[in-house]
């Protein structure tokens, strides 16, 4: 269905849709400014007032809030929330929301510095609350559930590596790699994505997407950790190992390994004992470039999980600039669980954030 702009518009863009199929975006008028749109259920477009400024609408709960952007184009630029009956309320400068409970609540980012940003939630009875936990360098948050529970990740340092957090509905910071049970040797959870009404939560691992569940369920297959290579340099040898866990302590695990150099699976060595394993393989890479690594464990009753890896293989004689590593990973269901009164458990890779 096209959801067409007003009279004298020109590009219309539509961000998101609630469970009463009404869309919220953006168009721009025959001024070039940027404008919300609402669409109905039959496509319909009504703007929505919010000032003179350049405005856009990126997340609608099923009540019919909206928040989004004001002043979009200029240095002083922030997020709104807008309800049916209570109208329209801005948020503080430089904020940016990235997610809307069903609740009305708003979470978000706050530029704080040159490419610094806080962690916030805003809701109307407490107003804008700084989620950002110090003495960490930044944060953002990126879901946000019915109860106030945030979730997303900080940067305890000026770097661009992240852990996973999860803010309770008093403001109170987690790092959610804290709170998993048993998990794989070398597991790392970067950034928490969303939140469900229960509270389980998809986040980005070093492992791949995974979904941590409340209450200790999880898979009967095995469970990953992520693919760890001791160098990355051609005509070396190169030595792989893989952490993994079972909840069943009885099964027992093989392995194969896939260069991906034209032998397809290879056999594996496999240590273990009650439900923790190892798995250890050697290659060399017989020249500088690109590489895929596919890791399979399968356990005594035919369950398998998958781990794959993109690694870049340099020539250390190469510019120091050049010898840095780009990895990816894929993986079937796993699971980890949450400690301390609460747990979670990662089952299957998720969703994808929509862009910021």
């Amino acid at each position: 269905m096209p959801l067409p702009g007003l009279a004298g518009f020109g590009e219309t863009y539509a961000d998101d849709i609630n469970e009463r199929n009404t869309s919220v975006g953006f168009g721009y008028d025959a001024s070039g400014t940027a404008r919300v749109l609402v669409w109905d259920a039959n496509g319909r477009p009504a703007p929505l007032a919010l000032g003179p400024s350049s405005a856009s609408a990126n997340f609608i709960n099923k009540r019919g809030d909206i928040t989004g952007m004001l002043d979009t184009e200029g240095p002083n630029f922030r997020a709104y929330l807008w309800s049916p009956v209570k109208g329209v309320v801005r948020l503080g400068s430089n904020t940016v929301p990235t997610a809307l409970s069903e609740s009305g609540e708003v979470v978000g980012r706050r530029l704080v510095a040159d490419l610094v940003t806080h962690a916030f939630l805003y809701s109307r009875a407490r107003g804008l609350v700084n989620l950002h936990p110090a003495p960490a360098h930044a944060s953002e948050a990126l879901g946000v559930n019915d109860s106030g529970v945030a979730v997303g990740f900080v940067r305890p340092s000026n770097t661009l590596e992240s852990l996973a957090y999860r803010w309770s509905p008093g403001g109170a910071a987690t790092d959610l790699n804290t709170r998993l049970f048993n998990p794989p040797a070398g597991l790392i959870l970067t950034e928490a994505r969303a939140i469900s009404p229960s509270g389980d939560i998809v986040a980005d691992s070093n492992a791949g997407v995974v979904l941590l569940r409340r209450g200790g369920g999880g898979t009967d297959a095995p469970v990953l950790g992520p693919i760890q290579l001791s160098s990355l340099r051609p005509k070396e040898p190169v030595q792989l190992t893989l952490s993994f866990r079972d909840r069943n302590p009885g099964d027992t695990h093989t392995a194969t390994i896939d260069w991906h150099d034209g032998r397809g699976p290879q056999p594996a060595v496999v240590s273990e004992s009650r439900g923790r394993g190892e798995v250890r393989g050697e290659f060399v890479f017989p020249s500088q470039g690109g590489y895929g690594v596919t890791v399979s464990v399968t356990d005594s009753t035919r369950r398998t999980t998958v781990m794959h890896r993109q690694v870049d293989v340099f020539d250390i004689s190469r510019p120091a600039s050049l010898a840095k590593e780009v990895a990816g990973a894929r993986t079937k269901p796993t699971s980890y669980g949450w400690k301390g009164g609460e747990s979670w458990a990662t089952r299957e890779r998720a969703m994808q954030r929509k862009p910021r």
